[in-house]
Order: structure tokens, then C-alpha cells, then sequence
């Protein structure tokens, strides 16, 4: 130690520790570790993906979900019938063509 307290193997040209001496200690752990318990080799799964529970309902919801859209879209899709022509609405105050010639045979009638 020196006197001022510090660790000589802190004191380096920064006074921090620098990003290379973490690396160093992460490789002899690594090191170390696969010494005790043994090198994996390649990939710990060697299977290949499956279907698990977690996908299959994933997709049945969203055939579920594109079932409803084209549902939904069939029946708001507007539906137009043929046009029916327009009856002649009558306006009050006015009389049907004729009435007058009508009118005046009730009267000859009636003399």
C-alpha cells in the first residue's frame, strides 16, 4: 500500500479501472466456469422450434379475429335495392284532372 492509502493495483493512468481489465475478469470466470462444469458445445437446445401452446391459440385468435372483420364488413356493406318511381303525392288544395267536367254533369243530372 502506499502511504496516501490507495491500492497500487487501483493506481493506474486514469485512476479508474479501465474497460479492458472487466473483460480480462470476465473471460478467466468464463475460463474457470467451463473448466468446473464443462464446455457447451453448440446451441444447449438442439431441437428445432415447435408449436407450443403459446403460439397455436396465437394463431387460431387471429383467423378468429380476420373471420369477424370480413363479417362485419359483409354486412355493413350497404345494400341497394331497384328504385321504385315516385307515386304522385297530391297537394292540398288542388283537384284531379277532370273534376270540373264531372261536377257539371252531376249537375245536368240532377235538373
Amino acid at each position: 500500500m502506499k502511504k496516501d492509502g490507495l491500492d497500487e493495483r487501483t493506481d493506474n493512468r486514469s485512476g479508474w479501472t479501465s474497460v479492458e481489465d472487466y473483460l480480462v475478469a470476465l473471460a478467466r470466470r468464463r475460463t474457470a466456469r467451463h473448466k468446473r462444469e464443462g464446455r457447451p458445445h453448440g446451441r444447449m437446445d438442439a431441437d428445432g422450434p415447435t408449436p407450443t401452446l403459446g403460439t397455436i391459440p396465437f394463431i387460431v385468435m387471429m383467423a378468429a379475429f380476420a373471420l369477424l372483420v370480413v363479417a362485419i364488413a359483409g354486412l355493413a356493406w350497404p345494400v341497394h335495392d331497384e328504385p321504385r318511381p315516385h307515386k304522385a303525392q297530391k297537394e292540398l288544395g288542388t283537384a284531379a284532372p277532370g273534376w270540373l267536367e264531372e261536377a257539371e254533369r252531376e249537375m245536368n243530372k240532377a235538373k
